[in-house]
């Protein structure tokens, strides 16, 4: 059975324990919070009331038979570093830690962390493709790929699929249709499929790629969001191309 420890019962820990109460591994909340603790641990299997930054305390709840350790404790950096470390040293294999930015996150996998997850960076990648679009309604598939429902630009009325380019151009994979005044998709296969003024496309694609399609198409209520949009391309672009020649460098020397 998978034995799983929660450390720290913020936003995220919370979420997580009751996500995973419905499965069948081992659950292990430990918070110093006494109240919060009594409120969760209906969900646990063994709630521990301790301060995971006292070393000896965690050794005594935790075996280094542990499969995965949870870590929520963003708003407080130093009791996340010495959590993270004090795990790392007991021989956690999978050590999993929450971030608020980058800079915690690369502090965090030096002392030991193995995955940092950015919830508040997260949330805003699933919520921008949101903000470029009258009608569009966002399935998050992962971080960065999401399935959602475009209308088709004026341009685009009348050709066919193969014609559109709109794979080649959006990176868009066209997955089905419907029509305006029907809920029911019918899957599009061939090319040679044609674009009429009522249909909706079901779309998927990476987050970026349906913002830039969204902003660029027309489907924006103003100038302003747009201007907003490039300036997220330019600063995507600008970081894309320091990383590279970075990595230029590196490998030249």
């Amino acid at each position: 059975m998978l034995q799983i420890a929660i450390i720290g019962l913020g936003t995220l820990g919370i979420r997580m324990l009751e996500e995973l109460a419905e499965s069948d591994a081992e659950l292990i909340i430990i918070d110093k919070d006494e109240e919060i603790v009594e409120q969760y641990k209906k969900f646990a299997t063994a709630p521990y009331i301790l301060d995971a930054t006292n070393e000896n305390a965690l050794q005594e709840v935790i075996s280094k038979d542990l499969d995965v350790a949870i870590i929520d404790m963003s708003n407080n950096l130093e009791a996340a570093i010495m959590t993270t470390n004090y795990l790392h040293k007991l021989g956690i294999k999978k050590i999993i830690v929450e971030a608020r930015n980058n800079r915690q996150g690369e502090v965090l996998e030096t002392v030991g962390a193995t995955k940092i997850v950015y919830p508040e960076l997260e949330a805003a990648k699933r919520i921008t493709p949101m903000l470029f679009s009258n009608n569009m309604e966002v399935i998050q598939l992962s971080p960065d790929f999401a399935l959602t429902e475009i209308t088709i630009s004026d341009a685009l009325v009348g050709q066919t699929l193969g014609q559109t380019h709109i794979r080649q151009d959006w990176n868009l994979n066209v997955v089905a249709y419907r029509e305006d005044d029907t809920d029911d998709f019918q899957f599009v296969s061939s090319p040679n499929f044609k674009l009429e003024q009522n249909y909706k496309l079901l779309v998927a694609g990476k987050n970026e790629d349906i913002t830039r399609y969204s902003a660029l198409s027309g489907q924006v209520e103003s100038d302003k969001k747009t201007n907003f949009f490039i300036k997220l391309l330019k600063k995507s672009d600008i970081k894309k191309k320091t990383e590279d020649k970075k990595d230029k460098e590196t490998k030249s020397n």
